[in-house]
This record gives structure tokens, C-alpha cells and sequence, in this order.
């Protein structure tokens, strides 16, 4: 019976009001499909950027004098990846420019994209060859270099504060080789974040002494920290004279990800409003379908039917309204989400067709041409292209939120179907 009251026409206006509530679902769960896929694009790329290239999944800070063969046998782990020594200090760069840019030097392994997969696939190389091996050998980010007006083959001078106490720190300036350009997609690093050998690092920032021992370790999955974490203190509970540190990636940037973890829970605050309007107008619509059909209701009871399971005849028709919303409205979402970029495109082309309709209109009252209107233009935006995720559990919880607002809605809509007394309503007919 359910099935035949959604097919059947409305009295009054047909399945208008029907086809609305469908269109009203399917819009709100397509435009929070395509919002938080484009969102998840650009957080997922920001975190992958700083847990790759800067801060790892797990840090390990020894105590003085601990060296570095202690930790050796972490890499050998089964939850490990990759485990490398690194040195970072602050300097000062100056190119050929009069201006300059304080940036942070990260002292590497010399063969560290052999050894941190992750980390080479993470960086661009836009110029030259990542190599570290020849002395003083630098690899810098392409802003870096636009702001200082260098490129490969040319000097970068660095001045930083060197010395192994307070009262020895003198400033220091040193010529480095350019090697290589490199893009990680995070403006901040490819404006501040410079890379050199970790021998080169020590003798110029600790000409005296060996700087404390930093070991950031990469893990073959980046959620299961607690049996990396396990795992580790396991592997180092017997070896005499390795105190250590562990600072895992969620503390390490946790103000950045609660940000970033704020900022998509609000997004989707407001609009998931949209299945609160949407859940109004099925409301509406089922309560007055309920009216229309008095008199059916009415034989229905009076010939035993319980009010309950006529309730379930018009808590299906939302049902059947969230579901087909919510199915087309997701699968407009996968659709646009995958194509974004080309998306973007038809719009920026119908917007300066409209422009230039404009322009040659209004011609002669204005000797200006118009600018190409661009949604994403890399002038203003650190980027090339719109990137976009979507996550199966996201997708999974925006289709139970349209088929949840149409359900209740219809629930709510459906108690008034307890008020109908045949009697009053049969004495009529």
C-alpha cells in the first residue's frame, strides 16, 4: 500500500510535491558530496605535505651523547617504513636580491629518497637534481628562489648564529651550490624550507660538537601508532644509554589538524541545514497527504488495520523519497567531485562569455578591457589545479543524513494519523 500511495498522483497537485522533496535531498546531499570532497582534497594535501616532507609520523629526541646506531635496528620493525637522522636550524638567506627570507635548513642523509620513499614522491622537482652529495650542495623551494632572484647552478648565502653555548654564538655566513628546485604544493615550505646534507648541517651550525640526535621515523600506516609506539619502546627497553623522546604526528601539528578538523565539522553544520529545510517541506507535503486521504485512512481502521501500520504506509513514502534523493543527489556528487576542475572550466568559460558580451556592449563607455575571469587563478591561489577526495565513510554518513531527514520528517508527519476517528470521518459519506 505504501508503494501504491508514492505512485499515486496527489490530489491537489500531482507528485510536484514529491518530485520537490526528491530534488530538495539530492541537492543537499550533492553540494555537501562536492564541498567536502574539495575540502578533503586540500587538507589531505596540506597534512600529506607536512607529515611526508617536514614532521614525520613519529619523532624520537635522544639524550646527549645517545648515538645513532642504538636506534639502528628500528627499521627493521614490521610496523617501520623508514627511519632518518635529521638536523634543523634557522638562518637567514640573501640571493642576488637586496631583500631577504628567513628559512629553516633541514640537514638530511645524502641519500634520503632512496631511503623515505614518501618523501621523494611528496616533492616536485621543478630544476636541476636533488643531490646532497657535493659539498655544500642546497636544494631550495621555487618561491624561495623567485624571492631571492636565484636559480640551479647559482650561490645562496645563509647567516645563522653558530657556536655550542649561549655565550660562544657568533653569526656565521656560508656560500651554498643550488642543486635543485623543489615544489611540495605547501607555500610555506617551498618559501621557507631549504635542504642540505647532514654533514654540511653539523660542521656549520655545530662546528664544536655534535648537535642531540633527532630521528623522525616514517610508519607503514599512519593510524596505528599505538603499536608502532609498542613496538619501539619493545625494541629499546634493553638498549643500555638510549633514552629517548617519542613525539608522535597528532601532537606534533595538533593545532593545525583542530583547525582543520573545525573548519570541515562547521562546514558541514551549515550545510547540512539544507536537510532540515528539505526535512520541513516532506513534512508539510505528508501531512497533507495524510488530510487528503481522511477517508481511506478512516476504512482502514474501521475494519481493524492498528494505527501503527498505517503510520508505515506514509513513513515509506519518505523513506522512498530520502532514498531516491539521496541516491541521485550522491551519484551528482561523485560526478562533480571527480571532474571539478573541468567543472570550474564550464563556468569560468560562461562567465567570460558573459563578460565579453558585456565589454562589446558597453564598449564605448569604457576604454578598459576586462580581465579573464578565473575561479582559481593561480595569481591569488597557491595552486594548479582544484584537487578533490571524497571518503567512504563521509559519503556513507551524508547518505544517511538526506535518507534520516526524510524519514523523520515523514515519522513526524505520520502521528497525526492516531488523531482520525473513523467514526466522525464515515458518518459522511
Amino acid at each position: 500500500m505504501g508503494l501504491r500511495y508514492f505512485k499515486a498522483k496527489r490530489k491537489s497537485s500531482g507528485l510536484a510535491s514529491s518530485l520537490l522533496s526528491m530534488i530538495g535531498v539530492g541537492v543537499g546531499v550533492m553540494a555537501l558530496t562536492a564541498v567536502l570532497g574539495v575540502m578533503n582534497g586540500f587538507q589531505l594535501g596540506f597534512i600529506e605535505s607536512i607529515l611526508e616532507v617536514s614532521s614525520y609520523h613519529l619523532q624520537i629526541t635522544a639524550g646527549q651523547g645517545v648515538k645513532e646506531e642504538k636506534f639502528a635496528e628500528l627499521e627493521n620493525l614490521r610496523a617501520i617504513q623508514s627511519v632518518i637522522s635529521f638536523t634543523e636550524s634557522q638562518a637567514i638567506a640573501e640571493g642576488k636580491y637586496v631583500r631577504q627570507r628567513g628559512c629553516r635548513v633541514r640537514g638530511l642523509p645524502v641519500d634520503i629518497l632512496r631511503r623515505d620513499p614518501g618523501f621523494r614522491n611528496s616533492l616536485e622537482i621543478t630544476a636541476g637534481v636533488f643531490d646532497l652529495r657535493p659539498a655544500n650542495s642546497i636544494v631550495i623551494g621555487v618561491e624561495l628562489a623567485r624571492h631571492l632572484g636565484l636559480a640551479v647552478g647559482e650561490e645562496i648565502v645563509l647567516t645563522a648564529l653558530a657556536g655550542d653555548s649561549l655565550g660562544k654564538l657568533a653569526p656565521t655566513k656560508e656560500r651554498f651550490t643550488i642543486s635543485a628546485l623543489f615544489r611540495s604544493g605547501y607555500y610555506e615550505y617551498d618559501l621557507g624550507l631549504v635542504f642540505v646534507a647532514n654533514e654540511t648541517a653539523i660542521n656549520y651550525f655545530w662546528p664544536e660538537k655534535r648537535p642531540p640526535l633527532t630521528l623522525g621515523i616514517k610508519l607503514e600506516n599512519r593510524f596505528h601508532l599505538k603499536e608502532a609506539e609498542e613496538e619501539i619502546a619493545a625494541a629499546l627497553r634493553e638498549a643500555p644509554g638510549s633514552w629517548y623522546k617519542l613525539v608522535i604526528w597528532r601532537d606534533y601539528n595538533r593545532a593545525f589538524f583542530s583547525a582543520l578538523r573545525m573548519e570541515k565539522i562547521i562546514m558541514m553544520l551549515l550545510i547540512g541545514l539544507i536537510f532540515i529545510v528539505v526535512g520541513f517541506n516532506i513534512y508539510h507535503t505528508l501531512r497533507r497527504t495524510v488530510r487528503e486521504r481522511y477517508e481511506e485512512i478512516a476504512l482502514l481502521k474501521a475494519i481493524g488495520a492498528p494505527g501503527s501500520a498505517i503510520q508505515y504506509i506514509f513513513i515509506l513514502d519518505g523513506f522512498l523519497i530520502g532514498c531516491l534523493g539521496a541516491g541521485v543527489g550522491m551519484a551528482m556528487g561523485l560526478l562533480i567531485t571527480g571532474n571539478i576542475n573541468e567543472v570550474f572550466g564550464i563556468v569560468e568559460t560562461l562567465i567570460n562569455l558573459v563578460l565579453g558580451v558585456m565589454e562589446f556592449l558597453f564598449a564605448t563607455l569604457s576604454t578598459r578591457g576586462m580581465r579573464e575571469f578565473s575561479i582559481f587563478s593561480p595569481a591569488y591561489f597557491y595552486l594548479i589545479e582544484v584537487p578533490s577526495k571524497v571518503l567512504l565513510p563521509e559519503a556513507l554518513l551524508i547518505l544517511l543524513l538526506g535518507l534520516l531527514s526524510a524519514t523523520m520528517a515523514a515519522y513526524f508527519a505520520s502521528q497525526r494519523v492516531a488523531e482520525i476517528k473513523p467514526v466522525q470521518i464515515l458518518q459522511y459519506e
